[in-house]
């Protein structure tokens, strides 16, 4: 049980790295792809950031009620 929340915890993380990857799109040499690519990698990051931060409240609301 305790892995399902460091892989939740791993997802949360990996979501934030796409919305701030996404602000990285004027200083790179691939600024073209990556103003193209901003709003998508923004999207996804924020669904996956809300999708497993609910995973873990409703893991963590069942673990406390549930003993």
């Amino acid at each position: 049980m305790e892995s399902n929340f460091f892989i939740f915890f791993l997802a949360i993380l990996a979501g934030f790295a796409l919305i701030i990857l996404s602000g990285f799109a004027a200083g790179t040499p691939l600024a073209s792809l990556f103003t193209v690519l901003s709003p998508i990698l923004a999207i996804i990051g924020l669904l996956v950031v809300l999708l497993f931060a609910l995973a873990l409240i409703w893991k963590a609301i069942n673990l406390l009620f549930n003993r």
